[in-house]
């Protein structure tokens, strides 16, 4: 599977050491050594882990559930935040904001909590680049669970993020070379996934992301491309399941002209009330080799098929051909890409 392949659009990381953090008033310090800090042992709460760390230094994380103010993470590079496992460790946010912000910071790794309960956004990650997010829970904040914004080649893997108010499970926005696997949203507010190429100004931008064994289910939508702007999107092997809709291509101002962007193949987008929806798109959107539910292929006025009984595609979709029974892990997929017209099967 071949990757996405932007150029890079680096960004100035302002890793000014001592530098203030409004809101939680972080100072870093600087220091040659790589330390490992623990929390509760070495500094009592994740915030006072966080303000005695230096770059390269790592924050180990106890089991236990921890409540938290506002947590920042600004201007520190290669830092590595670790909790004992998202089953293990719970922050539990008293901060009518967000639970934790990665803010211009480079190679910065997260993994092995679960953020509950922040006003609003559970994790936010900005003006950040290579950053990883690797098994954490994000789960009933009060807006977006995981909040890429504005970052280059960043990792997300692992990742759980439901029952969250205001928002989606995950969303990526301004991003480029994007790798997301194995992320499971359930129960969002919004949606699943959102995928979103605009700037903070809401200006014209780009998102280069592969979204990879996935699920995405429950959700108003399973995952949402929105807005003018540049997409280089992949979803592939992904359980896109019992949603409103499963994938749709929208923006309230006006139709996506680059729908095309967008590929969704190998997919099983099952049980939605709409399966694929692009109504909203200007450009045919590629979505072939997807099971839809049935093996008589997705309910479409272009299915050659009579009567067909998978899930109903909306819009400028070319879904042909299409996969005849479900796509499993480790499965050759391709062997059963056989539905539709001039494949033998009408």
């Amino acid at each position: 599977m071949s990757r996405v392949n932007h150029p890079l659009r680096r960004r100035t990381i302002l890793n000014t050491i001592g530098a203030s953090v409004v809101g939680s008033s972080v100072l870093v310090g600087v220091s040659s050594a790589q330390t490992t800090i623990n929390v509760p042992t070495d500094e009592n709460t994740i915030e006072d882990a966080i303000a005695a760390a230096n770059p390269g230094d790592t924050i180990e994380v106890e089991p236990g559930t921890y409540a938290e103010n506002a947590l920042v993470i600004d201007g520190l590079v290669n830092l590595t935040l670790s909790g004992a496992g998202s089953d293990e460790v719970t922050i539990e946010s008293q901060s009518s904001g967000r639970g934790l912000t990665v803010h211009e910071s480079s190679a910065v790794t997260l993994e092995g909590f679960t953020l509950r309960g922040a006003g609003g956004y559970g994790l936010k990650l900005q003006f950040a680049d290579e950053l990883r997010v690797e098994d954490v829970h994000a789960v009933e904040n009060g807006r977006t669970g995981i909040d890429l914004n504005t970052t280059d080649t960043p990792t997300v893997v692992d990742v759980e993020s439901r029952d969250n108010n205001g928002g989606f499970g995950v969303a990526l926005r301004n991003l480029s070379e994007a790798s997301v696997e194995n992320i499971e949203t359930t129960g969002n507010e919004w949606g699943g996934l959102a995928l979103w190429p605009i700037d903070n100004d809401d200006n014209e931008s780009e998102i280069s992301a592969e979204i990879t064994d996935s699920s995405f289910t429950g959700e108003p939508v399973g995952v949402l491309a929105q807005y003018q702007g540049d997409f280089d999107v992949l979803l592939e092997e992904n359980d896109i399941e019992d949603n409103d809709t499963g994938v749709g291509i929208s923006d309230q101002f006006g139709t996506v002209e680059n729908a095309g962007g967008v590929t969704v193949t190998l997919n099983n987008i099952t049980g939605n009330d709409v399966g694929v929806d692009n109504t909203g798109g200007g450009e045919e959107l590629p979505a072939t080799c997807n099971y839809w539910g049935h093996p008589t292929g997705p309910e479409h006025d272009d299915n050659p098929k009579n009567n067909p009984k998978g899930d109903v595609v909306n819009g400028n979709v070319d879904f042909q051909p299409w996969n005849t029974r479900r796509i499993g892990r480790g499965q050759n997929p391709a062997n059963s890409c056989v539905g539709g017209e001039g494949n033998g099967q009408n």
